[in-house]
């Protein structure tokens, strides 16, 4: 493979043969060219790594391998690579001999029964670093690199709790090795290392990652057998198509287990995002009584009971993963979900969870939500997380993600990301306690310019402009914002036409993979559509048009009946908001997207109102054809009340209003209110002081009345379930409506994620309260 050749090449240059030089101080070597001198440091963070400032200079490299070495075929393959083949020899302990003056003997592995083994563990104090990794893992290991260390040779020991430590250990051995001209040196010193998180992948892994300590890989079991041997192949999907659970339904995916098995895979899932509630016609036949819900949860008991079974049976340490609905942890349809499945009787306790966090993108990843709903399961076991989190055209460090997650989750795997996120998360992932985002950050960009200072320097000044300007919280006015954004464009602008020469001329390229979400460099303003630069680009002239919409919240005394009506004093006072419009990707009509300003299909007007106690929503709204509810959707609510909580409240003609109380944009409530007299409350990213967001249960009144011609809808919370008490004059909201027409949409908003969706909680427009 050629990422292989390319490592084979740069390795075999590393271990040529050079004049011999004991040791020498590491700043004669390596260039200083970053802050911290992280010219040095190793990516992800070691646990522990005593490191001296001196290197010794590599001479000819023996590699003592034990007899009987058993490394799965992955690292063995890995481990070809690295020394170099033909550059290095490899021989037995036995075949040590008498050391030569700047030789380098690389021991590999525990080798314990060796006399040479035991004196260079006895010299450097090994015993202790050995035996405080013991219960850390197979990936565990220590690495000892001194020189003169047999006599006037130089000593490096790789020593992991197996060949996957030993594996690890060669990869942080990689950044430890420095060329000077054409004489290549080692770092000395020493480092105890094991990772917090037990996987370490990506939902697409790339070959280059097992640099950073990747080891997963989730689906895609096409990739080298070093990211199969850690993945959680999909046996079942039942996206589209529904539950098969008889007996001879499951025995067809059992099989799919057992041939993923014979490849070398251990962790299955089955998955049910984005789930459709139907049963397969064998399914329905076995457990239909007439009650939809009582057997749609009957047979999913049954299979997964059914699929773990199965799965143990082709060994008893392979593990089950369940993706449920929903498969995200603030959702307030858990605990029914969780309830009604668990009518029927517990699951197994070790079957694992496979979800996302607080929301299917979130912005930070709290340890406790995951504890609790994995109790509500009953589930001992640890979760998995798929991370939607810098999934695009980004490049920042990886974030918001609990230091302690680890003790509830032993796998994180996002779904895509570019080469500056990939590497950050690695990071993350092996050391949260000691990750740093700066400092990741900042080792991301060197391991990509790939140790040159002067691509350092162009690729660090245009990455971190992008990462100070992008996405700000709080918009100034639309003046100030538009010659902001213009003047840091132009300088961005120029920082990127000054690298793009510099990266040509050291024939360094930042993706192995022509996919557009890959190509992060290019996919800014230049040609790429999804990072977040260009969608910022595109919102300019966008809220240019609009301007920047303001709503006005009027006080009121008087009592508000939430009746449908708004005939009270109070309404007629209270000032409209600017009209909705309509965004550009929303209309199949509207050709091109770029034409920002777009007359809505029908009028919408609103207006707020708040008392001491309250928080009140009103809004007229005309249409050309009576709203109604679509038939599918009536047995789903057959057994709902007015005003009831359920799913697919979007799906029916409503309103979405969602309000950012704190006007900091990183955490707002969202609820959902439809003509069918259902609705949907949802606390989304409600992380601060530990809460989860889970549970939230507001005191929303709502009610519709529908006309021939127009309507109006009327609504009203406590501000003490939104977490206030009366605002005072002059406090700003965050503010974003949608009024669903199912089929197109129009919304209240000038400043808009036009790719991000409705929740792009960033570009939220504002309500001012008088």
């Amino acid at each position: 493979m050629q990422n292989h050749r390319i490592i084979g090449v740069v390795l075999a240059l590393l271990f040529m043969n050079a004049a011999y030089c004991a040791n020498s101080p590491l700043d004669k070597i390596v260039p200083d060219y970053m802050p911290g001198k992280l010219e040095v440091a190793i990516t992800p963070k070691p646990q522990q790594a005593d490191l001296k400032d001196t290197a010794f200079t590599v001479g000819k490299v023996f590699l003592v391998k034990p007899k009987n070495y058993n490394a799965p075929d992955a690292l063995a393959k890995q481990l070809a690579v690295l020394i170099g083949e033909g550059q290095v020899k490899v021989i037995t302990p036995e075949q040590v001999g008498k050391p030569a003056a700047g030789d380098t003997y690389i021991f590999i592995g525990r080798q314990l029964k060796q006399a040479q083994w035991k004196k260079l563990v006895k010299k450097f104090d090994l015993q202790k670093r050995l035996d405080a990794i013991k219960d850390k893992g197979e990936d565990a290991y220590v690495l000892l690199s001194a020189s003169s260390a047999m006599g006037k040779a130089n000593v490096v020991l790789l020593s992991g709790n197996s060949p996957a430590g030993d594996f690890w250990a060669f990869s942080t051995l990689r950044q430890m090795l420095f060329k000077k001209g054409k004489t290549n040196y080692l770092r000395e010193g020493a480092i105890t290392d094991f990772p917090r998180f037990t996987y370490r992948g990506n939902k697409r892994p790339r070959e280059w990652e097992w640099k950073y300590k990747a080891n997963f890989s989730w689906q895609n079991t096409e990739h080298s057998e070093l990211f199969r041997r850690h993945s959680s192949p999909i046996i079942f999907s039942a996206y589209g198509t529904g539950l098969f659970a008889t007996d001879k339904e499951m025995d067809v995916f059992a099989e799919k287990a057992q041939k993923l098995y014979k490849e070398g895979i251990r962790q299955f899932v089955v998955k049910f995002d984005d789930a459709g509630w139907k049963l397969s016609k064998p399914t329905k036949e076995k457990f239909g009584t007439g009650d939809p819900w009582n057997d749609y949860f009957k047979a999913l008991h049954y299979f997964l009971h059914g699929m773990h079974k199965r799965v143990k049976a082709i060994d008893s340490k392979n593990k089950l993963f369940f993706m449920p609905r929903p498969y995200w942890s603030n959702s307030w349809e858990n605990r029914e979900f969780v309830s009604k499945l668990l009518k029927h009787g517990p699951l197994p306790k070790d079957i694992g969870l496979s979800v996302c966090g607080p929301e299917v993108i979130s912005w930070t990843i709290p340890t406790n939500s995951l504890k609790e709903w994995r109790e509500l399961y009953g589930f001992t076991g640890k979760a998995q997380i798929y991370d939607n989190f810098g999934r695009g055209g980004e490049y920042f460090a990886f974030t918001g993600r609990d230091k302690d997650l680890w003790k509830e989750v032993d796998c994180i795997f996002p779904e895509r990301g570019t080469l500056i996120t990939r590497i950050t998360t690695y990071d993350y992932l092996w050391n949260p306690e000691a990750y740093d985002e700066k400092r990741a950050l900042l080792l991301a960009i060197r391991e990509l310019s790939k140790g040159i200072p002067e691509v350092y320097k162009a690729l660090a000044d245009y990455i971190l402009l992008y990462n100070a300007q992008r996405d700000p919280v709080d918009f100034p006015e639309r003046k100030s914002l538009l010659a902001s954004r213009a003047k840091g464009n132009i300088l961005l602008k120029k920082k990127y036409d000054a690298l793009m020469p510099i990266l040509a001329k050291h024939k360094i390229v930042l993706s192995n993979r022509p996919a557009k979400n890959e190509l992060w460099l290019k996919a800014t303003s230049i040609v790429g559509e999804y990072a977040a630069l260009n969608r910022r680009l595109a919102m300019e002239p966008y809220m240019a048009a609009h301007g920047y919409k303001e709503g006005r919240v009027a006080s009121t005394e008087a009592t508000i009946k939430v009746d449908g009506k708004l005939d009270e004093a109070a309404w007629q006072k209270a000032a409209a908001f600017p009209a909705f419009s309509q965004p550009g990707w929303s209309g199949k009509t509207i050709k091109p997207v770029t034409d920002y300003l777009v007359k809505p299909e029908e009028k919408t007007e609103t207006r707020m109102l708040y008392s001491k106690t309250h928080f009140y929503v009103g809004i007229k709204f005309s249409y050309t054809k009576k709203p109604t509810v679509a038939n599918y959707l009536k047995p789903i609510w057959k057994n709902r009340k007015p005003g009831d909580k359920a799913n697919f409240a979007w799906r029916a003609p409503c309103f979405e209003i969602f309000l950012d109380t704190s006007g900091k944009r990183d955490h707002y409530y969202q609820i959902v209110s439809n003509i069918a007299d259902i609705w949907l409350p949802t606390n989304c990213r409600a992380y601060e002081k530990g809460k989860t967001g889970g549970d939230w249960h507001p005191d929303w009144k709502f009610k519709f009345t529908l006309g021939e011609k127009s309507g109006v809808f009327e609504a009203s919370v406590p501000l003490k379930d939104l977490g206030k008490t009366a605002p005072a004059k002059g406090t700003v909201w965050g503010l974003q409506i949608y009024r669903s027409k199912i089929g197109s949409f129009q919304m209240f908003s000038g400043v808009y994620d036009m790719v991000g969706g409705e929740h792009g909680s960033r570009q939220f427009g504002r309500i001012v309260f008088d």
